[in-house]
């Protein structure tokens, strides 16, 4: 099955690190003396976020230096489920255990644990110009994540930083078979849209075996906030005072989840859940993925 991606779109995610930030010196780099005088660095993630400084890993052994450089007594991982780790991470910082943890959270519990005081300022030990050269998705991403005027997210060049950037990926396979109009031409001639898409639908979505169940769809599941996101909404808007606002009331964000539920419940056009199955199967034409997950499509 050939595949293409058409559209993309910033999706935040806050990979945050808590109060402890501490400049370090090796032979690629020198930001002066650490000692963490044998204490142990804990990370907090929903998945073995150290998998790659295993043996056989991209960054085996370096787990190993970094104990070395900085005396660090030992770097351990604690797990907990994707709806689960925020709260983890906020006992570890209420309970005072958190000194020296690092943590990988979903982007939702990015402002429950910033407005508890729980993340370092990073402008304070960051010069402004370091912020000025990030790329301007990490630019973007260090905006929407400030809070009380202060940012709290920096990069050294993380895959999170376009990981989650979402994309339109089509099945070209299934457009041929089809007769649908090429997806490139479609997109070059600015005529990728909704109305389209929905068209697209109504002729692919049906039973292809007989067997009276719908087995093929135009797509697979869509977040919501993609939705909102591509229609000028927002979940949440930072306005001129520093504070965050509500924002799902507004028409762009009520529209595209009306135009999301049509055509999820009453058009039937789209179906399945964030696995993308019916995408990565040849069911569907159209999956709306973030980009981490398009290589195992």
């Amino acid at each position: 099955m050939r595949k293409i991606g058409l559209l993309t779109a910033v999706l935040l995610v806050a990979a945050a690190i808590s109060p402890v930030v501490l400049a370090y010196e090796s032979d690629r780099m020198d930001f002066g003396p650490i000692d963490f005088q044998g204490a142990t660095v804990t990370y907090v993630a929903h998945f073995d976020n150290l998998s790659a400084f295993y043996e056989g890993g991209a960054r085996a052994g370096r787990l190993e230096e970094a104990k070395k450089l900085f005396n660090i007594g030992d770097i351990q991982l604690i797990t907990a489920g994707w709806d689960e780790v925020g709260q983890l991470a906020l006992n570890r910082y209420l309970s005072g255990d958190s000194q020296y943890d690092i943590w990988r959270l979903p982007h939702r519990d990015f402002f429950t644990l910033a407005t508890r005081g729980a993340f370092y300022p990073v402008d304070e030990i960051l010069p402004p110009e370091y912020f000025e050269q990030l790329s301007p998705i990490t630019r973007e991403k260090n905006e929407r994540l400030s809070y009380d005027g202060h940012v709290f997210h920096f990069s050294v060049g993380v895959p999170d930083d376009f990981g989650h950037a979402p994309f339109a990926v089509v099945n070209l396979d299934l457009f041929e078979r089809e007769g649908l109009p090429d997806p490139y031409e479609l997109y070059e001639n600015n005529e990728w849209n909704w109305k389209i898409v929905e068209e697209i639908g109504r002729q692919v979505t049906r039973d292809t075996d007989g067997d009276g169940v719908v087995d093929q769809w135009a797509l697979a599941f869509i977040d919501p906030m993609f939705m909102i996101f591509s229609n000028g909404g927002a979940i949440t808007r930072l306005g001129d005072d520093g504070r965050v606002y509500y924002a799902l009331d507004e028409p762009q964000a009520i529209n595209a989840l009306r135009k999301l539920a049509e055509w999820e419940n009453v058009l039937g056009i789209s179906y399945g859940d964030w696995q993308m199955r019916e995408f990565i199967t040849g069911r569907t034409a159209i999956g709306i993925m973030p980009f981490w997950q398009i290589n195992p499509s």
